[in-house]
């Protein structure tokens, strides 16, 4: 499934018919993703049903909405977005750590697909205004991984074995997520554990598990997608027993927008300082961000479209007044010359909105969406200083 490295010919297509663009610029591949998804669907072979998280690139929201089963939104932003392009409020699950009173009021009436509870508070709240609706709202109760989100694992099942006391919700089951990029089986392990736990000691009183499991990705040169088939594979066979129990909608981000989206930069100017070359790029760290990522530290995967084997060891830093700001620390590249672009791969997911755009008041990238053999910009580079002043 993952492919961390495009095909040199489809990357030099699009150096070559983006040069008009200007960068710095994210360009993410629809059909990649779509493909992404149909390859999970036919991996899990109909037992589990596929939910996308918007978090991890809210562009792909209509994609999702169509070729995944449901969408995750945790933010009333989130909602208000895939409500405006038209996507079905009984597609999407609305999560998300904080939720206020009004928005759990307006949430009963939209009636979306589920509401994931985090607290006791949010719980006896939806119950309220469920009843004075006359809405039954459908929920789910998120269970804390030992942070902030959800509640802990007693308290949930003691919600699950009194459900009579909330009778305006239907307490569809359980939501659960203990973190990202994992390589190890044995953390999955860990999960199911805990979740087959629940079920025992509530009788199975429940239909429902959203489980998100949080799978790495290949990021950098020294990951080799086989590691992450094969945990693909390991999860969803120890999945199967839990399957069998309840309906399992697996919460997906990262695994499916990773490898679908490259960023554009181009090297501004070059120096030499203490024997090691630097390219310095239009764009930065505000922009591209990956997880785990520790001023270049890690190498990502770049390509230039050059044809030579001949290579130097090049430091590449973004435009930002911080020493921070560093992309690759050490990287054997072609020589290269200012006004020549580089290409990050795996930049779909997180990166098109994860970073700290408004630092320094530089540019907000671009968007841009390869659709077949076309490429749409959906959003220009935006100038930025005017959200850092008084309007």
């Amino acid at each position: 499934m993952f492919e961390p490295r495009w095909k040199n010919d489809e990357l030099n297509w699009i150096l070559e018919n983006s040069k008009l663009i200007k960068t710095p610029f994210f360009l993410l591949k629809e059909d990649k993703f779509k493909n992404n998804i149909a390859f999970l669907k036919k991996e899990l072979k109909g037992q589990f049903l596929v939910c996308f998280s918007i978090k991890a690139n809210p562009w792909y929201a209509s994609a999702a909405a169509e070729y995944a089963d449901y969408v995750e939104v945790c933010s009333p932003g989130e909602w208000e977005l895939c409500r405006k392009q038209g996507i079905s409020a009984n597609k999407i699950i609305v999560g998300g750590v904080y939720k206020s009173e009004l928005e759990l009021k307006e949430l009963v009436k939209s009636r979306p697909h589920r509401i994931s509870i985090e607290s006791m508070l949010q719980l006896e709240q939806i119950e309220k205004h469920a009843s004075a609706s006359g809405i039954q709202a459908n929920i789910l109760l998120r269970i804390s991984s030992g942070n902030q989100f959800g509640m802990e694992p007693e308290q949930v099942i003691e919600i699950l074995n009194h459900k009579d006391k909330f009778p305006s919700l239907c307490i569809k089951g359980i939501h659960y997520y203990s973190g990202t990029q994992k390589r190890q089986i044995s953390e999955i392990e860990k999960d199911i554990a805990l979740l087959e736990s629940i079920g025992n000691q509530t009788k199975d009183n429940f239909t429902e598990i959203e489980y998100g499991p949080g799978l790495g990705v290949p990021q950098f040169e020294n990951h080799t997608s086989e590691e992450y088939n094969m945990l693909l594979s390991e999860l969803i066979n120890r999945l199967k027993t839990l399957a069998g129990r309840f309906q399992i909608t697996l919460e997906c981000g990262r695994l499916l927008a990773a490898d679908t989206g490259i960023y554009i930069t181009e090297i501004v100017d070059q120096k030499t300082n203490y024997n090691r070359t630097y390219y310095i790029v239009d764009g930065g760290m505000h922009h591209l961000q990956y997880n785990g990522q520790i001023k270049g530290q890690f190498l990502p995967f770049i390509y230039t479209g050059d044809k030579t084997t001949e290579t130097k060891e090049v430091a590449v830093c973004g435009a930002l007044c911080t020493a921070n700001d560093v992309f690759a620390r050490s990287a054997s590249l072609p020589e290269k010359k200012i006004g020549e672009r580089i290409v990050f791969l795996n930049a779909g997911a997180y990166c098109v909105t994860e970073g700290i755009c408004l630092f320094l008041s530089r540019d907000l990238p671009g968007i841009v969406m390869n659709r077949q053999q076309e490429l749409i910009v959906l959003r220009d580079v935006i100038a930025s200083y005017s959200f850092n002043m008084r309007l």
